[in-house]
C-alpha cells in the first residue's frame, strides 16, 4: 500500500543560509530546448530505478504546454531548470491556481515535478527560487508537490518504495521527503493508494446491496464492453466530481471547466479498457 504526502512550508519567509548558490545555476524554461530537458531529465535521473515508470512523453508535452493545456489560462506557471558545471541536475515547476485561491479564498501557491539527483543544495535553490517567484505574485504559502489541479501527480511517495509506480502519481526516491522536511516544509496530509484485484463474477455482498439499492432508488448499474460506450460517460462523470469535490472541500481540489474536461478526456481515454 503506497503512501503520499503533501507538504506546506506555510508562511513564505527568507530562508537564512551559510551555503554558497554559486555552484548551481537556475535558468527559467523559455525555449523548446529547454522544455525538452526539463522534460526528459527524470529519465537521466530515475535510471537505475526499478519502480519507476516513465511518463507518456506525448502527453508531457502537451501539459507543459500553454497553446494545448487549458490550466494555462488561469494558472500562472514558472518551469525552472538548474544546472551545475554546465550539467543539468534538477528541475522544478511553480504553479499559482488562480481559480483555486478564489474559491478558497487563499494566497497559496505550488511546487511540483521536482526532480534532482541526491543534492541537498540543488533541491534549496529550486525551492527558493519558487518561494521567491511566489512571494512576488503576491503568495504567502507554498504546498507540494502538486500540479495544475488534483488531478496531476501530487504527494510524495513515504511508504511503499518497493511498489512499482504508475504514470498517474510521483516516484521519488526515499531522501526526497527529508530534504524537503529539512528545508522547513511539514507534513500536511497523507494519501493512501490502494491496489484491488477485480473479481470475474460480482462478489454476492454486492450484488445483495445493489438490489436493495435499486428498490429504494431509481439506480442503475452500466455495462461497458467497449471503449466508445464508455466515453458519453466521462465528462457526465468529471462534472459530478466537479460538484462533490467543491462542496466537500477536497484538500487541493478547483473546479475543472469544459474545456479541462475535454482536455482530461482525451489524456485517459487511449488507456482505457473496460472489458
Amino acid at each position: 500500500r503506497p503512501e503520499f504526502a503533501l507538504y506546506n512550508i506555510g508562511q513564505i519567509c527568507k530562508r537564512v543560509s551559510q551555503r554558497i548558490k554559486m555552484n548551481v545555476v537556475i535558468r527559467e524554461v523559455t525555449k523548446r530546448k529547454d522544455l525538452k530537458e526539463f522534460i526528459f531529465l527524470p529519465e537521466k535521473i530515475h535510471h537505475n530505478h526499478t519502480t519507476w515508470v516513465p511518463p507518456i512523453y506525448v502527453d508531457e508535452w502537451k501539459y507543459f504546454d500553454p497553446k494545448k493545456n487549458r490550466s494555462f489560462t488561469h494558472c500562472d506557471v514558472i518551469l525552472l531548470l538548474a544546472s551545475k558545471d554546465g550539467q543539468p541536475v534538477g528541475r522544478i515547476m511553480g504553479v499559482i491556481n488562480k481559480r483555486y485561491n478564489e474559491i478558497r479564498d487563499e494566497k497559496t501557491a505550488r511546487f511540483g515535478y521536482l526532480e534532482t539527483w541526491e543534492d541537498e543544495e540543488v533541491v534549496r535553490v529550486l525551492l527558493d527560487r519558487v518561494e521567491e517567484w511566489a512571494r512576488g505574485h503576491g503568495m504567502t504559502k507554498v504546498i507540494g508537490p502538486y500540479g495544475f489541479t488534483d488531478q496531476d501527480p501530487e504527494g510524495f511517495l513515504i511508504e511503499g518504495f518497493e511498489n512499482r509506480a504508475t504514470i498517474a502519481t510521483y516516484c521519488n526516491f526515499e531522501w526526497m521527503p527529508r530534504l524537503v522536511e529539512e528545508l522547513g516544509y511539514i507534513k500536511d496530509v497523507d494519501y493512501f493508494v490502494y491496489k484491488l484485484d477485480i473479481p470475474k463474477e460480482l462478489p454476492e455482498f454486492y450484488k445483495k446491496i445493489y438490489e436493495r439499492m435499486k428498490k429504494k432508488g431509481n439506480f442503475e448499474v452500466l455495462e461497458f464492453k467497449n471503449k466508445r460506450k464508455l466515453k458519453p460517460w466521462i465528462k457526465p462523470v468529471l462534472r459530478l466530481m466537479n460538484e462533490c469535490y467543491t462542496e466537500s472541500n477536497i484538500y487541493g481540489y478547483a473546479p475543472l471547466d469544459e474545456k479541462e474536461m475535454e482536455e482530461l478526456t482525451k489524456r485517459y481515454y487511449p488507456v482505457l479498457d473496460p472489458r
